[in-house]
């Protein structure tokens, strides 16, 4: 009796089934809890197997960025090609001598060279070097201007680089005609341009210059698509096609005297228009409307007075001088078709200057009334928020 009651003793010591069961229970749910927070605390932890992930933004560039990728873009594609000419030259390689050297020299006259096919790859050189010289003044010349000028909006920089270029190659173009009018007086005139012709034995200086002229127009051509495009892009794009069709047959058919006074004439207006535009673009006020105003005057005597004075002159006081004939031996193409194939083209010229003259006289009374521009072409695209954001 007294071993069944101590052992009835200790019985209340130990736990009963009941609790066992609780205890268990409290156990499981503190394990889960603390499982839970081991999860939460590893899913906030920065991951030490790989770099963190990085949210990507997509960035959209404006138009200054594309253009300056394109400059440089062409910088190094016009200077490689150039470059590996004139290597492969050195080098004696022969299969680039065309392209770097004048071809057809006239035989015991130093200096005097023919015109033939081996040209078009000379004229090629220069189309490459036009599209560098317009690329790197825009990266090294004109761009710094607008930035001097603290000029913000992305269209009218974008201008400056264009009118900057057109006004440079003009000057140029217009003092080396001039230039070569002047020391070849013989050559120049009403009457001499057809009592000199043909001009089968042209100087070196006079080849470089066409060669360089249809070299600089198919460089323009080219570059007519890479700028933002305008309302009178066609009409533009024709006067390019033109003009780079007169300077081929008038090289090929040995028409060059009259060529190169055309030429120069035309190129005066290619001074005055684009400074005029400039000084509006950088806020030079004061020099806008005397520029404006001497391109005007310069306008009306070169492409409606002296330009169809050319056209009249070929048209019906040529034959005064020559007899229409085709004879491709002696260099002698002044046939009645080539004759009045050019005066078409001419004539389609002055159409255009008629049209941009007609522009000219919308935009001076828009400045009488008090709205005016001077740029004379339209733009196609808004430039309403086409700004540069300050740093």
């Amino acid at each position: 009796m007294q071993a069944q009651d101590k052992v009835e003793q200790a019985l209340p010591l130990l736990p009963s089934k009941d609790s066992v069961e609780d205890t268990t229970s409290v156990q499981s749910q503190e394990n889960a809890a603390s499982d839970a927070t081991l999860l939460k605390e590893k899913a906030q932890a920065p991951s030490t197997v790989g770099p963190p992930k990085r949210k990507l933004v997509k960035r959209v560039m404006n138009s200054e960025e594309f253009a300056k990728i394109n400059e440089t873009d062409i910088l190094g594609a016009t200077s490689g090609f150039i470059a590996a000419t004139f290597a492969a030259y050195y080098m004696d390689m022969k299969i680039t001598d065309s392209m770097v050297t004048i071809n057809y020299p006239v035989p015991d006259r130093p200096n005097y060279y023919y015109a033939g096919e081996l040209d078009f790859w000379v004229a090629l050189q220069f189309v490459l070097l036009f599209l560098f010289l317009r690329a790197a003044s825009a990266k090294f010349v004109f761009r710094p201007i607008s930035d001097l000028c603290a000029v913000k909006s992305l269209r009218t920089r974008a201008r400056i680089n264009e009118q900057g270029w057109q006004f440079l190659y003009g000057l140029s173009s217009f003092l080396v005609g001039i230039y070569l009018i002047d020391i070849n007086p013989d050559k120049f005139g009403y009457k001499n341009f057809w009592t000199t012709y043909p001009q089968v034995e042209l100087h070196i200086s006079i080849k470089i210059y066409y060669l360089a002229q249809a070299g600089a127009w198919a460089a323009q051509m080219v570059t007519l698509f890479m700028e933002a495009k305008r309302s009178d892009f066609f009409i533009m794009l024709v006067h390019h096609i033109v003009t780079e069709a007169l300077i081929i047959v008038s090289y090929v058919t040995n028409f060059t005297s009259i060529g190169i006074a055309i030429h120069t004439n035309m190129d005066a207006v290619d001074i005055f228009l684009p400074l005029a535009k400039l000084f509006k673009y950088i806020k030079f006020e004061i020099a806008v409307f005397p520029t404006f105003a001497l391109m005007l005057c310069t306008w009306i005597y070169t492409r409606h007075y002296i330009l169809v004075r050319i056209i009249y002159n070929i048209l019906f006081e040529a034959k005064n001088y020559i007899t229409f004939d085709w004879n491709p031996e002696q260099g002698y193409y002044a046939s009645k078709n080539i004759i009045y194939s050019s005066s078409a083209f001419l004539i389609s010229l002055e159409i255009m200057c008629i049209v941009w003259l007609y522009q000219i006289i919308k935009v001076i009374r828009n400045i009488l009334i008090g709205h005016g521009t001077i740029d004379v072409r339209s733009d196609d695209e808004d430039d309403s928020a086409d700004k540069l954001k300050k740093d």
